[in-house]
């Protein structure tokens, strides 16, 4: 069968998982990841119908849960900065990455949320910083590309912003917010 990347595939794969087995912590952080993928997203590009305080909810709790049930190493630091993302404590996020390699399997991400983190805290010469780290390790990161586009459309960096949009519609062609943001 063909794999699906939506995320409700996921989160129902993740679930179904939990039914088999209720201590597979891998399970319960991948759901996390999502949930908290989806909070993240829905919150910078709201769409009509999303409830972000339970999906804020439900992230915080498979990511909490995931920690206490055994996460170690790169999915401890992702669930922390993960959590500490949702809750808004933006410091601990970015102290959280800075602790993180680069080449641990989640190093990208956090750095991502940590660039998320900084774009919060009004620092978005910082979060492009952040992104450009990302994006020489992975191009394709799209969501780096986007957070990246973000940041310089706050900074008035029009011509780099566009071109960051525009790579994210090249990975992503449904992503209606950088269609927007291109004013398309």
């Amino acid at each position: 069968s063909a794999i699906s990347l939506r995320p409700d595939d996921a989160v129902r794969h993740f679930s179904n998982a939990l039914q088999a087995d209720p201590q597979l912590f891998s399970a319960r952080y991948g759901r996390g990841v999502i949930h908290l993928q989806r909070y993240l997203d829905d919150k910078a590009h709201p769409r009509a119908g999303t409830d972000l305080p339970s999906l804020k909810q439900r992230a915080l709790e498979d990511l909490r849960q995931a920690a206490r049930a055994g996460a170690s190493g790169w999915e401890h630091d992702y669930a922390r900065a993960g959590t500490a993302l949702a809750e808004e404590r933006f410091e601990e996020v970015v102290a959280v990455a800075a602790s993180v390699p680069l080449g641990d399997p989640t190093g990208a991400d956090v750095l991502l949320l940590s660039a998320r983190a900084l774009a919060s805290l009004g620092r978005p010469a910082d979060a492009v910083q952040a992104c450009d780290r990302i994006l020489r390790l992975r191009p394709g990161h799209y969501r780096a590309h986007l957070l990246r586009g973000e940041a310089h459309y706050s900074l008035r960096k029009w011509d780099p912003a566009a071109a960051d949009y525009a790579r994210v519609l090249a990975y992503c062609p449904f992503f209606a917010s950088a269609w927007n943001m291109l004013g398309i």
